[in-house]
């Protein structure tokens, strides 16, 4: 008689997605206690951009990578969608960095109008990469 236990394994392609998951939510906890310790050394003065800054990584990066796991496991392993993918997280990274920098300067009493160009294009890359991996999905009639 052998005893084991079985430890069903993800596919490779859910594994993928599945650790993109996970890093956005190591990302979304470091965003949450940096800007806890940062709120500390404010002297009483907050932002609502630093204070929600944790929210990019965990809304546009756990979020919509757990639930492509769960619904399309094959998407991660997509020949054409490595270039959306990159787009997709610079956008999120430009997002939360200007985020994070309109949070330092408003808690600072300044401002600087380049923070706007951080939206924009962290906004621009996010679309690139949405649209491209439609288009990759599409492709592989993996969606209508």
């Amino acid at each position: 008689m052998t005893l084991f236990t079985s430890v069903k394994r993800l596919p490779k392609q859910n594994r993928t997605l599945v650790k993109t998951a996970i890093a956005y939510l190591m990302m979304a906890i470091f965003c949450f206690v940096f800007q806890q310790v940062y709120n500390l050394f404010g002297h009483g003065v907050t932002s609502a951009a630093l204070s929600l800054i944790f929210l990019y990584p965990l809304l546009a990066g756990v979020l919509p990578f757990f639930l492509l796991s769960l619904l399309l496991p094959q998407a991660g392993k997509l020949a054409n969608a490595r270039f959306s993918f990159n787009c997709y997280h610079s956008g999120i990274a430009t997002l939360t960095v200007g985020s994070l920098l309109q949070g330092i300067f408003e808690i600072a009493g300044t401002g600087s109008p380049y923070t706007v160009l951080f939206l924009l294009i962290g906004s621009l890359f996010v679309l690139i990469g949405l649209v491209g991996f439609a288009i990759a999905l599409r492709r592989h009639s993996l969606i209508a």
